[in-house]
């Protein structure tokens, strides 16, 4: 059985599942030096932030940005293995079925549908699917669709380097790309905030 760790936070240091043969069930576990990257880039805005991780798969991140400061996370996954995974994780911090967590087995595109009629809204949105399709590009598009992404919120999307993403998506504002290997890290924000122009500075 593999071993993940959290990076920073109030469970710095804790060792979380990500399950045996992980690879023969489609989860691919971000690596400490992206999820490193990622977070400390996003600490300005993880307290008390309403976080959605999307084809969560161990919920590394999601557990992440609640070490770090956020207030909420809801994980989506559609795999009963992975789901099955995250409720571990989330057992081992004593954070299942506590206020602070949501989980949903569902498909990523329908997830956001729901959570779009149901008003939710998301001060930031982590997205990590399978590197081979083009289910990124869709999840940015839906998330733009859907309008949960808070005003002013951003959105982190984990591709495969070699597949670009679109640099406007409706309402969403590519500002960075990080590459750490065959991994990139695309950041957005969204647009319909009332401080003035955009910036990609943290």
């Amino acid at each position: 059985m593999g071993i993940l760790r959290v990076v920073a936070g109030r469970w710095r240091g804790r060792h979380l599942s990500s399950g045996p043969g992980r690879s023969n069930i489609g989860i691919r576990p971000t690596a400490d030096r992206v999820r490193t990257s990622m977070f400390d880039r996003l600490m300005p805005v993880l307290p008390d932030a309403r976080v959605l991780d999307l084809c969560a798969g161990t919920g590394a991140l999601g557990i992440e940005a609640l070490s770090r400061g956020a207030a909420h996370v809801t994980f989506v996954e559609r795999s009963p293995v992975a789901i099955r995974l995250i409720e571990s994780n989330l057992g081992l911090l004593g954070l299942l079925r506590t206020e602070e967590v949501a989980v949903r087995r569902e498909e990523v595109r329908h997830a956001i549908a729901s959570l779009g009629r149901a008003r939710e809204s998301f001060d930031l949105i982590l997205a990590d699917p399978p590197y081979d399709g083009g289910l990124a590009r869709e999840i940015v598009q839906a998330l733009d669709e859907s309008l949960i992404l808070a005003s002013g919120g951003w959105v982190v999307v984990e591709h495969d380097r070699r597949k670009g993403m679109p640099g406007v998506a409706g309402r969403l504002q590519q500002l960075d790309e990080r590459i750490y290997g065959d991994t990139c890290l695309t950041y957005y924000r969204e647009t319909r905030h009332e401080d003035g122009p955009i910036s990609g500075d943290l």
